[in-house]
């Protein structure tokens, strides 16, 4: 013990009269610890790059300050609206020159809610479509945006300027949400920019054909009847009434029993009767309404007449080109042009008495009301003697008057024969 005392003191002693350098280093502190900072970090060229990245630092504030970005929440709605409060859509194309506007024709809380189209004179438009078109909007999800630059708003076709469809939904005079839609990148997706939000988003879009021509919203069934309310037809002196489920006809100069089958399918047509396009309030040029080729009267079991007005679509006629070595069929396409009629029938126009609308539909779409007449819903007549056709003798005339008649024989040529040449 007294040794370890005697050689704790000793090394003492050997420190202290050790010189300064000798001493161990942790015994000693650093010159610069009194300022702060180390040496090295007070060199001028570590002042230079520090004062550089405040400059830069002072830049990037100054210009992010005009961006419109914001945190967003990501798997939220991009148009947050309640479809029901949706009054009035607007639907506008870079090639428009008006905005296709729809609007709802009830209150957004009854089942009788429906949609119209003020420039057509507020012909309905198809409901289905127009709610289908406003699930589709209030379903889209916002995700992180694939790009948020001018020049990406541009590439991508959803700039305010540089776009492909834009949709605004109204309640009243309020604007609820404007979506503006670009190209697509796929099936079912497009790219889309809400109007206040400067990124572009990837959804999944299922609606087509966004267009801004009002005849594309159309309702289709504005003709269509039921079936089962049909009770009476007249047209042109005759009429068919139905007597429990069988049809009567009279009035008819034709004598014979009426077809079942025939009327079956002139009301099978009649209640679905569709059209091509929605002409519009005004009489078409050729259309006169004073001289219809079928005026029909549909009576319903309601009490309500209907009266059909159809006329074929008349048009001036096509310039016929010459064609080169046909003389005479120019000759006659000529004269047809000069002389003939002025104007050739193209489809035709239904008008409903009481309405304000022109129809157009197709020789497809009128079937048996195309050239309809009494006496094309009789039955065909019967051979009066049917025995007299199975005979053979009956069967020997058929066959006599069927044969083909005689070829004619070969007129004699009047050109000479050729000469043989010398061998």
């Amino acid at each position: 013990m007294a040794e370890t005392t005697r050689d704790k003191a000793t090394a003492e002693a050997f420190e202290r009269a050790a010189p300064e350098d000798a001493r161990p280093s942790q015994a000693r502190e650093p010159a610069s610890s009194s300022s702060g900072w180390p040496a090295a970090l007070r060199t001028p060229l570590v002042i230079g790059l520090g004062a550089l990245l405040g400059v830069q630092l002072l830049l990037a504030a100054v210009t992010s300050g005009g961006s419109h970005l914001a945190p967003t929440a990501t798997n939220t709605a991009l148009a947050a609206f309640d479809a029901k409060q949706i009054d009035s859509i607007e639907i506008a194309t870079p090639e428009g020159e008006t905005a296709l506007i729809l609007s709802r024709t009830g209150d957004g809380d009854g089942d009788g809610d429906g949609w119209d189209i003020p420039r057509l004179g507020d012909f309905p438009a198809d409901s289905t479509r127009v709610d289908q078109l406003l699930e589709a909007l209030a379903g889209l999800q916002r995700s992180l945006p694939i790009a948020t630059s001018e020049a990406a708003r541009e590439r991508f076709k959803v700039a305010d300027d540089a776009f492909a469809e834009s949709i605004t939904l109204k309640r009243g005079d309020d604007k609820v949400a404007t979506l503006i839609l670009g190209d697509s990148p796929g099936f079912r997706r497009r790219y889309l920019r809400p109007a206040d939000d400067d990124g572009v988003y990837d959804v999944r879009f299922d609606v087509f054909n966004l267009s801004d021509q009002p005849g594309e919203w159309i309702a289709r069934d504005q003709l269509r009847l039921a079936r089962e309310q049909i009770q009476r037809l007249s047209a042109d002196g005759w009429s068919l009434s139905k007597d429990d489920d069988t049809w009567n006809l009279t009035g008819a100069d034709n004598e014979g029993q009426l077809d079942q089958a025939k009327v079956e399918a002139l009301l099978t047509t009649l209640a679905n009767l569709s059209y091509r396009e929605m002409l519009g309030t005004e009489a078409p040029d050729g259309f006169d309404l004073a001289a219809p080729t079928l005026a029909l009267e549909i009576g319903l079991a309601d009490g309500d007449n209907q009266r059909y007005l159809i006329a074929p679509r008349l048009i001036a006629p096509r310039p016929i080109a010459d064609q080169p070595g046909d003389t005479e069929g120019s000759e006659d396409a000529a004269g047809a042009s000069a002389g003939g009629d002025t104007a050739v029938e193209e489809d035709f126009v239904l008008k409903v008495e009481g309405r304000p609308y022109y129809f157009l539909l197709s020789d497809f779409d009128l079937g048996p009301l195309l050239g309809l007449d009494a006496s094309k819903l009789l039955k065909a007549p019967q051979p009066t003697d049917p025995a007299a056709s199975d005979s053979p003798s009956a069967a020997g005339s058929a066959e006599t008057t069927a044969s083909p008649p005689p070829e004619p024989s070969p007129e004699p040529s009047s050109e000479p024969p050729p000469e043989n040449d010398a061998m």
